[in-house]
């Protein structure tokens, strides 16, 4: 709509800066909403499955106390002075992690433990004649498998730093489109968890008892690997088959491919002091997916489709979402 502004042109996002006056400010952030939508649909499909999930009641509860806190800081309730404002910018990321946590086991729950490995497997059989991580272990190395799990482990750690470093420039309007991005974009990754649960070739074409001693590093690597288990539910010292049912079927779509590459664009789109970084260790994390025995190759080529389709709509839906928002402010004021 041409009476909607692009997407960080916004002149009322500084809500934690130096408080610039301007016009009716929505009373939640574009950002703040997609949270309140995706926990109220993972609070939906817990209740129909809560009886399969272990800890069901407890991940209704956080879903409920997340929603009343998003609510509480919401702006103009929180003075833009108040400590409290930070935490409105930085919740999202352990956000990220819970609605990860619950998404993948509610997959689980919703196919009763099936997965869909074999697909995966010959898709990629299919296409490239051969299974790629077991072709790739003909070339490891040592010094290669460090690397490149030392890329996988900072994940989550590149996307903090895009955030420190547009909040630290003053970049809150960027920011804000950001934050929105990271949230709908995950959002995104989390339902292919629904529709195809997987748990990915260290367990189906690979023994994963077997991975430190097939795929060794130097010294980082077995910490790096024992804490992206525990980051993926599977208990130190499992066995086999036990890690494999515990495992989040993450697999299908590659997240780490879908929001490293969009993460790159959106580094280099507000340009980030630290977008090179982010380009060099993002390149090494999508390598490492595969290398590593993390994903299947189709897993990457539906991520980075993904992520397309997120980078093409985010900017629209944002648009869309801060306008309406911003109509029902006033509107709100108005009749107050």
């Amino acid at each position: 709509m041409a009476s909607l502004r692009r997407a960080g042109e916004f002149t009322d996002l500084n809500f934690c800066g130096t408080g610039e006056q301007a016009g009716s400010r929505p009373w939640l952030r574009p950002a703040d909403l997609l949270v309140l939508l995706i926990s109220t649909v993972l609070l939906v499909g817990s209740l129909i499955v809560w009886a399969r999930i272990p800890g069901g009641r407890w991940m209704m509860a956080a879903d409920v106390l997340l929603i009343a806190l998003v609510l509480a800081l919401r702006p103009g309730a929180v003075p833009t002075s108040s400590n409290l404002c930070w935490l409105r910018d930085l919740y999202i990321a352990p956000v990220i992690y819970l609605f990860y946590g619950q998404a993948c086991l509610i997959a689980r729950a919703l196919h009763q433990g099936r997965t869909f490995d074999t697909l995966l497997v010959d898709a990629d059989r299919w296409i490239f004649g051969v299974d790629p991580t077991r072709w790739l272990a003909n070339y490891t190395s040592p010094f290669v498998t460090e690397v490149l799990q030392l890329a996988y482990a900072s994940f989550y750690v590149l996307f903090l730093l895009v955030t420190w470093d547009l909040l630290r420039s003053g970049k809150r309007k960027q920011f804000e489109v950001f934050s929105f991005g990271v949230v709908y974009g995950f959002g995104l990754s989390y339902l292919g968890y629904w529709l195809l649960p997987s748990v990915g070739p260290r367990f189906v074409l690979h023994r994963f008892s077997s991975l430190d001693s097939e795929l060794p590093g130097l010294v980082l690597t077995p910490y790096l690997r024992a804490f992206v288990n525990w980051g993926g539910s599977i208990a130190p010292g499992a066995s086999d088959q036990a890690a494999m049912a515990q495992a989040y079927p993450d697999v299908f779509p590659s997240g780490h491919t879908m929001m490293t590459l969009a993460l790159i664009f959106w580094s280099f789109k507000f340009s980030s002091r630290v977008r090179w970084l982010i380009f060099g260790a993002g390149s090494l994390l999508i390598a490492s997916t595969v290398y590593l025995r993390y994903h299947y190759v189709i897993d990457l080529l539906a991520g980075a489709g993904l992520a397309c389709f997120c980078l093409a709509s985010h900017t629209r839906l944002y648009d869309l979402v801060k306008g309406q928002l911003t109509r029902a402010s006033r509107k709100q004021e108005m009749s107050a």
